[in-house]
């Protein structure tokens, strides 16, 4: 009897001895796979101390890229495409001209767009009304411009007509500048060209500036045909003294980016410097920063204030 119990504890039933088999089979492919991996590692060889060196330089160099002043987002790259020296007369310049000395082709496009309104430089100073040449361009080639005046033509008419001594002489009433800062939309309409749709934008555009540095600035007005911009450009006048600054100091970068010169992205650049440097000592330190270029500094530096620069 006992060794009948015996034997049923150490007897399997048909699914047992299943499992036991498949248990095995099992063991016995892990082993096999675990061979194999070894074998295969051992046919790997390892990398040589020179290599190792080598690329543990590579990665330190990697490094060294990526916390050059050139990657850093406060600071600008220095580097600029260079540009050609000549003399010339902007009245008769091609446009590979225009990219030799310096200019985008997006800028000469927009030159040529303001010359096609029938624009032309009879001297030097008309050159600033292009709002694509900023001053630093024109200071780098102020002693290269050349212009060319037409002669004038020589009457062969000796029965040219004289004015009689006592000839009535009509005078020609001034014109009457409206100062833009200072203008209301009203004032505006005074002038001859400006309607009450044209006042409103100037008006609007103004108010989000701060004011007008120059009257250049009207070719940026939103549905401003240059037609009237041309025509309406000799009545008005800017007195630069009545822009509203913006304080870089005390602003955050939702404030700022209110203005039409600066993105969100400089907007952020400006309060990320401020907070990491503390205060801006001088506008100036603005040029610090790698996405404000040389030619927005110029447009910016009007419209914004450290709270003690005066």
């Amino acid at each position: 009897m006992k060794w009948r119990k015996a034997n049923s504890f150490f007897s399997f039933t048909r699914s047992e001895r299943e499992g036991v088999i498949s248990l095995l089979v099992l063991l016995l492919l892990a082993a096999g796979v675990k061979r194999y991996v070894n074998a295969r590692k051992a046919d790997v060889p390892l990398p040589s101390e020179l290599q190792v060196y080598e690329y543990i330089h590579e990665l330190e160099q990697q490094e060294k890229a990526q916390r050059s002043p050139r990657n850093s987002p406060y600071k600008k790259n220095k580097e600029h495409t260079p540009e050609a020296y000549f003399r010339f007369d902007p009245n008769t310049l091609d446009d590979q001209g225009w990219v030799a000395l310096g200019l985008s082709n997006k800028q000469v496009e927009s030159l040529r767009k303001y010359q096609s309104y029938g624009a032309h430089f009879s001297e030097k100073e008309d050159l600033r009304k292009v709002y694509v040449l900023d001053s630093l361009w024109l200071t780098r080639h102020w002693d290269d411009i050349e212009i060319k005046l037409p002669e004038k033509e020589s009457s062969q008419n000796t029965d040219e007509y004289t004015p009689q001594e006592n000839a009535e002489v009509i005078e020609t009433p001034a014109v009457q500048l409206v100062e833009l800062n200072a203008a209301d939309t009203l004032s505006l309409q005074a002038v001859s060209g400006i309607g009450a749709y044209s006042a409103r934008k100037i008006f609007n555009f103004r108010d989000a500036l701060g004011g007008f540095n120059s009257t250049e600035q009207l070719q940026e007005v939103y549905g401003l045909h240059p037609d009237t911009y041309l025509r309406v450009l000799e009545m008005l006048t800017v007195n630069p003294s009545l822009i509203e600054q913006k304080d870089i100091n005390r602003l955050d970068a939702d404030s700022l980016r209110q203005h039409p010169y600066i993105s969100w992205k400089v907007a952020n650049a400006i309060v990320k410097y401020r907070e990491h440097h503390g205060d801006y000592s001088d506008i100036n330190d603005l040029k610090e920063l790698y996405l404000i270029s040389d030619s927005l500094f110029l447009k910016l530096k009007p419209y914004l204030s450290t709270g003690h620069d005066h």
